[in-house]
């Protein structure tokens, strides 16, 4: 959700694909810094894997998210400023 918000906000993938991989990387390197914790059973354990695998997940799911909102977000769009409630005359 974040990162088709950031794009379609933007009108570029990139901002959506950073803002999909910063939540999961940043989550994913506190875990990597305290590590697995094998010793303390699953308490750590299970979340250290599901930080990781949502880390490696992410890049995909957050570039197609971005990409479909750019897409969607094109064609639904009619081209000029003034449709999204703003002009483009400036005041002196």
């Amino acid at each position: 959700m974040v990162a088709a918000r950031a794009a379609r906000r933007a009108a570029r993938m990139g901002p959506g694909l950073v803002a999909g991989l910063a939540g999961p990387l940043l989550v994913w390197a506190v875990y990597a810094a305290v590590g697995a914790r094998a010793y303390d059973h699953s308490t750590q354990s299970d979340p250290y894997l599901q930080a990781l695998l949502t880390a490696f997940l992410a890049p995909a799911v957050a570039l197609a998210a971005a990409q479909l909102a750019v897409l969607t977000g094109r064609s639904g769009s009619s081209g000029d400023a003034t449709s999204h409630g703003t002009s483009t005359r400036r005041s002196p």
